[in-house]
C-alpha cells in the first residue's frame, strides 16, 4: 500500500506510511546473514559478535522511514513528518524531520512520477503544490506499480481541502488589486470635454 488513512473527519485528515515489505525483507535478510556467518564461521567470538552487530546495524539503517502527513483545519496547517526506527522505538534526543505549511496556500494535489529504473518499473508519489511555487511530497518515498492508489489519495485530499470549490474563488491578492484599481478609477474627477474647450478659448 502507498499510505494508510489513520484518521478522517471534517477537521483532520491523517495519512501514514510504514516501511514496505521489501524493506523489512532486506532487514531480515541482512540479520540472517550475520547470524549465519557467526554460527557457521570458525572465527573468534569477538568477530562473530561483530558480524551480528554489523548486520543488524546495516539492516536497521536500510529500513525505510515512517512518514506521516496530517492536515488540520483547526490549526490551519499541514504537517509532513518522518521518523526512522531509532526515533520511533528507541530513546533519541533528535527531533523527527518535519515540514509545516499553511493549508490555505495549497493550490493543487497531483501524482508525480519518479525516474524509472530498468526492470524496476515506474514510481509514483503524491505531491502538494503551493501558490508560492514550491511543492511538498505527502511522502518522500515513492511506490512502484499501480497508480490508482495514488489517485485515490489525491481525491481524498482534494475533497478534504475543498480544492475544487476553492479554485473557482478569487484569491485575496486578486481581490485587493481589483479593489485598489476600482477605487483609483473612482477617485478621478470626470471632466466634460466642453468645459476644457471653453476654458482654453477664454
Amino acid at each position: 500500500m502507498y499510505v494508510t488513512v489513520v484518521e478522517t473527519s471534517e477537521e483532520k485528515l491523517h495519512l501514514t506510511r510504514q516501511p514496505s515489505n521489501r524493506s523489512w525483507s532486506i532487514l531480515i535478510g541482512l540479520v540472517s546473514f550475520g547470524f549465519g556467518a557467526a554460527y557457521y564461521g570458525a572465527d573468534h567470538l569477538l568477530w562473530k559478535l561483530a558480524y551480528v552487530c554489523g548486520s543488524v546495524f546495516i539492516g536497521l539503517t536500510c529500513l525505510e522511514e515512517w512518514e506521516d502527513c496530517i492536515f488540520d483545519k483547526m490549526a490551519g496547517q499541514v504537517e509532513v513528518m518522518k521518523k526512522n526506527i531509532f526515533q520511533k522505538y528507541f530513546a533519541s534526543s533528535s527531533e523527527p524531520n518535519k515540514v509545516v505549511a499553511n493549508l490555505a496556500d495549497i493550490s493543487d494535489v497531483v501524482v508525480e512520477e519518479e525516474l524509472s529504473e530498468k526492470y524496476a518499473g515506474k514510481g509514483y508519489h503524491v505531491v502538494l503544490k503551493f501558490r508560492e511555487g514550491y511543492s511538498v511530497g505527502v511522502t518522500e518515498i515513492s511506490t512502484i506499480g499501480d497508480q490508482n492508489e495514488h489517485n485515490e489519495i489525491v481525491n481524498i485530499i482534494t475533497k478534504f481541502l475543498d480544492l475544487d470549490r476553492r479554485e473557482g474563488m478569487p484569491s485575496s491578492q486578486e481581490s485587493k488589486v481589483d479593489d485598489t484599481s476600482s477605487s483609483s478609477d473612482e477617485s478621478f474627477e470626470k471632466v466634460d470635454k466642453a468645459e476644457i474647450v471653453t476654458e482654453s478659448q477664454d
